[in-house]
């Protein structure tokens, strides 16, 4: 799989390395190159000079907000507006591989004690079972060991060059980052106390209601947070990294009643109902005691999910109270800079409406190929005008680097494209105070290290395996990093391409009608005893993830009795049926997802209570039909029938889905809120592309922008 410099092996493609003496051209190349750009000037820190006098900036010695003229601005310690361009991963970090049990995969390893000692990974633990051939090739081209020292001091140059003025999260913090006065972020040692006591089954969250938990953050932010709350070039602290907010609804009454949080939802739920009768009236359940309730609790009806929705506002409040508490104690100067969300856990008012009151920036991961200006200022006003960073976002093009993964395009230029759209569509919101790329370097070519055998090995960085900056895209960044003031000011509109896949598709609302079936329906892939309705299309114009399209369309049609709402689709797809999958996990491969609605048509936002996302595989699992309904509070039937093209080039599904798994009542004229998704994968595991009928890649977690279906008679 992985030559000797740590590139794919069985691919040809520009910039490729076949020989030492290559790389050791490259330093007086890349010199040479670097010499030739002229980025404009900046302060010490990366801002923009005469700014704090032209804008009216306070100069406080620190990175802080303050809101100008309708525009909210990061500024810098020198009181001069400084847009944060970051570079997640500065330094070796995804580039190490897993090597142990995996050695065949690798058309060279060395000796752990020879010329190449220094590419092992420094962790005593991972040093025999972790290599970077990043690391390797820098050896190669210097002649003389890895050390951090000189690597940083070299690197920090050449990325202020290309226009970037901070490392990012995930990145150690050198002292050549002092000496360059280079600012940088760092994120709270919260997982230092979560490790080992995370919340069960909720992602990277500890639980703010164990007594033990205030005076461990005390302690770990005296250890690790006082002793930074001096530094200048310290931007602010992340308080963690995409972590599950939106399992807490989900998990917390499903937890034994030892776990401080589910005694704290025990206690208010006894508080509200008093005694045990109402509150089984209340939940559908038939408790003996309260003391029953600290077993699983089913959330079934609406009165508990809206009981657990206040239980989770009193978590949030805790969470994020006690790190906000904690934190000042240690540090008056710097900012809470966010969890830096997924957009899916980000799209909770709840949520941002308590986050806002504690932190300084809310911090969104932002992986996506257009900057969706309407849903980022809904979660700005709900998180009470709080400004925005996005922490996190890349995209990959396997074509010219043999890296899969991530949002794919189709070359070097387009990743340019794709992030010369982001950071000035970002910039020109009046909210938006930085961004971060992920990463700086690429992952490994056969997986990131800590996931040992199914590691991320995406194409994130902007400097290959081999050291080279992938200079065509930074032809693109540079043209924003270079020119991002004009555009955060308002003196030149943001950069808008002619690439449909970067440019937000105009709002619209598809509506069809669905006609009352004819008679009983046969679920079994044929078409005969369907009305003859003609179908609506889902083209290649409607792809919402994947760097094109395949040759995969599809048409799909509706109808409906009393007991079903019947879906039929037939989908043109080169590698047909690729789906081994069960469960929460099949739209990661061939599959169709149904988005239904039937409550709150015109409510945007995140999905309700009632809402339906409903998975329908493309493939047969141990030979079975498979289908799962996705924010449901319980799995229900589904009459699923999938057929092969008979030239191998397609396959029909088609579903019966009872009106009793989506908690609607149908009725000649009534309308619901309706969604399309093709999935297509070529291995029966991971997803490459997708199709929508009317929606967009966050259907799942956001039906803003559903379609509509109305029931016709």
């Amino acid at each position: 799989m992985v030559d000797r410099f740590g590139q794919d092996a069985s691919l040809d493609f520009p910039g490729r390395v076949n020989s030492d003496d290559e790389l050791k051209r490259d330093v007086e190349d890349e010199a040479a190159w670097l010499a030739s750009l002229a980025p404009p000037k900046t302060d010490a820190y990366g801002g923009l000079p005469g700014s704090r006098e032209k804008y009216k900036l306070t100069r406080t010695g620190f990175f802080h907000v303050e809101a100008r003229d309708g525009r909210q601005l990061l500024v810098d310690p020198e009181g001069n507006a400084c847009f944060h361009l970051g570079l997640c991963a500065f330094g070796p970090g995804d580039d190490y591989t897993f090597i142990e049990g995996r050695q065949s995969l690798f058309e060279w390893l060395p000796a752990r004690d020879g010329e190449f000692a220094t590419a092992f990974h420094p962790d005593k633990w991972w040093n025999p079972r972790a290599f970077s051939f990043y690391v390797a090739n820098l050896i190669r081209k210097h002649g003389q060991p890895y050390d951090e020292e000189a690597w940083a001091a070299r690197m920090i140059p050449r990325v202020r060059r290309w226009g970037f003025n901070a490392s990012g999260a995930f990145s150690r913090v050198t002292q050549a980052h002092k000496q360059a006065g280079f600012p940088y972020v760092l994120t709270l040692p919260l997982g230092k106390w979560t490790l080992g006591r995370e919340l069960p089954g909720v992602r990277g969250l500890f639980d703010p209601f164990d007594p033990a938990t205030a005076a461990r953050i005390d302690e770990l932010f005296a250890q690790e947070v006082k002793p930074k709350a001096d530094d200048p070039l310290l931007i602010g602290w992340f308080l963690e990294n995409e972590q599950a907010f939106e399992d807490i609804p989900k998990v917390v009454p499903t937890l034994r009643g030892e776990q401080p949080a589910k005694r704290k939802l025990v206690e208010m739920l006894k508080a509200k109902y008093a005694t045990i009768d109402p509150f089984n009236a209340a939940w559908g359940l038939q408790l003996a005691d309260f003391a029953a309730a600290s077993d699983g609790l089913p959330v079934k009806t609406k009165a508990a999910h809206d009981d657990v929705q206040a239980f989770t506002a009193e978590f949030l409040e805790a969470y994020h109270g006690l790190v906000a508490r904690a934190f000042r104690k240690c540090d008056p100067h710097h900012m809470l800079i966010g969890n830096r969300w997924q957009p899916g856990t980000a799209n909770n008012e709840q949520l941002c409406r308590i986050a806002g009151k504690y932190t300084d920036v809310i911090s969104l991961n932002y992986y996506t190929y257009a900057v969706d200006p309407g849903f980022l200022k809904r979660l700005h006003t709900w998180a009470g005008n709080k400004p925005f960073m996005l922490s996190e976002f890349y995209w990959s093009s396997m074509s010219d680097t043999g890296l899969p993964g991530g949002r794919e395009v189709q070359s070097q230029r387009e990743r340019g494209i794709g992030y010369r759209t982001c950071v000035e569509q970002a910039a020109a919101a009046g909210f938006v105070v930085g961004i971060e790329w992920f990463t700086l370097i690429d992952q490994a070519r056969a997986g990131r290290y800590f996931e040992k055998a199914n590691g991320e090995n995406d194409n994130s960085g902007i400097v290959s395996v081999t050291g080279r900056p992938y200079r065509v895209f930074l032809a693109e960044a540079m043209k924003t990093n270079c020119d991002i003031y004009s555009v955060l000011f308002g003196e030149r509109k943001p950069f808008m391409p002619e690439a449909r896949k970067f440019r937000l598709a105009t709002p619209t609302t598809r509506t069809l009608r669905a006609p009352r079936a004819p008679g009983a329906m046969a679920i079994d892939g044929r078409r005969d005893d369907w009305p003859g309705t003609p179908p609506e299309l889902i083209g290649a114009d409607r792809l919402v993830l994947g760097a094109d399209a395949g040759g995969v369309d599809a048409a799909f049609r509706l109808c409906w009795d009393d007991a079903s709402l019947c879906f039929m689709v037939h989908v043109t797809d080169p590698t047909p049926m690729k789906n081994d999958l069960r469960g929460n996990t099949i739209w990661s491969a061939d599959a169709i997802e149904l988005f239904i609605g039937g409550e709150k048509i015109d409510q945007a936002g995140p999905l309700i209570l009632s809402d339906r996302q409903v998975l329908l595989s493309a493939g047969s699992p141990g030979g079975k039909p498979a289908w799962h309904y996705a924010n449901s509070p319980q799995q229900y039937p589904c009459q699923l029938a999938v057929v092969a093209d008979p030239d191998g080039k397609g396959y029909t599904v088609e579903a019966a889905v009872p009106w009793t798994a989506l908690d609607f009542t149908p009725a000649d004229g009534a309308t619901l809120l309706f969604d399309v998704a093709i999935d297509d994968s070529a291995d029966g595991t991971h997803r490459l592309r997708q199709l929508m009928w009317n929606g967009i890649a966050r259907n799942s977690s956001d039906r803003s922008q559903w379609g509509r279906v109305v029931l016709g008679n």
